[in-house]
């Protein structure tokens, strides 16, 4: 009855040790959706670049992404891509479905090292929170002071 009870509790925990390390891999290239606020249900991201916590200098890791199909006003004018760093954890909070992997565009490129620039001098956020609260909360206010009226 013990090695029973052994058996089936073993089996228990295997179960719920692969049912709960069932977080995503991340590498260059994929393309993911994500949790998306409520107007912009299309919206994608892809992976431009892992960052490790050597090259941080921090004991955590961040994923560089390009977000595209981001609404920035009320009539959903389509304002694609938007290029920024996010810390790993926050990503996987945030990614729903790999939609495949792809070559990068060199032109994504660009928004890597514009922010590899700002992090050599200090500037280069890297955002903690799940993407969608991002967009809300920190981008979005930056673009809506920074446009024309």
């Amino acid at each position: 009855m013990r090695r029973l009870l052994f058996a089936f509790t073993l089996v228990l925990i295997i179960t719920a040790c692969s049912t709960f390390s069932a977080s995503p891999e991340f590498e260059e290239g994929q393309r993911w959706a994500y949790k998306t606020r409520p107007h912009e249900p299309d919206s994608t991201l892809l992976i431009i670049k892992l960052l490790d916590s050597e090259y941080l200098g921090k004991s955590l890791t961040a994923v560089f992404v390009v977000v595209e199909g981001i609404c920035f006003n009320d009539d959903c004018t389509i304002v694609s891509p938007l290029g920024f760093a996010i810390n790993e954890d926050a990503l996987r909070r945030s990614v729903t479905e790999l939609n495949g992997s792809e070559e990068i565009d060199p032109g994504y490129l660009g928004f890597y090292s514009e922010w590899f620039v700002h992090h050599d001098e200090g500037n280069g956020t890297i955002f903690d929170v799940p993407l969608a609260q991002t967009l809300d909360e920190y981008i979005q206010p930056r673009l809506e002071l920074s446009s024309p009226e």
